[in-house]
This record gives C-alpha cells, sequence and structure tokens, in this order.
C-alpha cells in the first residue's frame, strides 16, 4: 500500500472553483470513506508508521476513539474526521509523498457518496 502513496499526485484530484465547495465534499467523502471502508484508514495510517495512539494524541482524542473509527464500530464526527486524514496527510508529506497523495489514494480506493 505504501507504493501507492508514493505513486499518487495531485494531478488525480478533480479540482473544484468554489474552495468551500470542495472543503464541504472532502469532508462529507470522509465520513462517508469511515462509514463504508473503515479498514483503509487504518492500513494507511500502519504503512505510514504510525500508531492508533500517536494519531489519537495529534487529533486530541482517546484511543479508543481511534480505534473505533478504524474498526468501523464508531463514525468520527466531521472535525474529527478531517483531523485524522491531516494527520495521515501530514506524514504521507513528511515522508516525501506527494502533496495529497492520501487524498489520491482514498478517492481511488473508495467510491464516493452517491457512487455505490
Amino acid at each position: 500500500m505504501s507504493d501507492q502513496i508514493v505513486s499518487l499526485n495531485a494531478s488525480n484530484l478533480g479540482s473544484s472553483a468554489n474552495p468551500l465547495k470542495a472543503r464541504i465534499d472532502r469532508r462529507n467523502y470522509l465520513v462517508a470513506a469511515f462509514k463504508s471502508r473503515p479498514l483503509i484508514f487504518q492500513e494507511i495510517r500502519a504503512n505510514l508508521g504510525m500508531t492508533q495512539s500517536t494519531v489519537a494524541i495529534q487529533i486530541g482524542v482517546h484511543l479508543n476513539s481511534v480505534c473505533g473509527w478504524e474498526t468501523g464500530k464508531a463514525i468520527p464526527t466531521i472535525k474529527n474526521a478531517e483531523r485524522y486524514y491531516e494527520t495521515l496527510e501530514k506524514a504521507a508529506t513528511e515522508q516525501g509523498n506527494e502533496p495529497d497523495a492520501v487524498w489520491c489514494l482514498l478517492r481511488q480506493l473508495v467510491s464516493a457518496p452517491g457512487e455505490e
């Protein structure tokens, strides 16, 4: 999976002329992704060498929350889904991946809301 993250780039993203709409779309997409394919987040996190504890500390939630989100037993709030995603994206970028590499990977692996 980490090879996929490295090979992706921002050119795979659809662009939106409206930044606010793009942010809302991204938030809704993240929550839908947690609902439909929560294990994807666990795989990406693990491939980035991060622990659930590290993610929990960085986004300011309890470890049990992250565990619940990754196993599908709970769904994060929009705010926490975005924080979780941003934590992964930051780690991926720090490891030399293209900006938005995690977003591109999620878009490839998880259907957008209404596309299923």
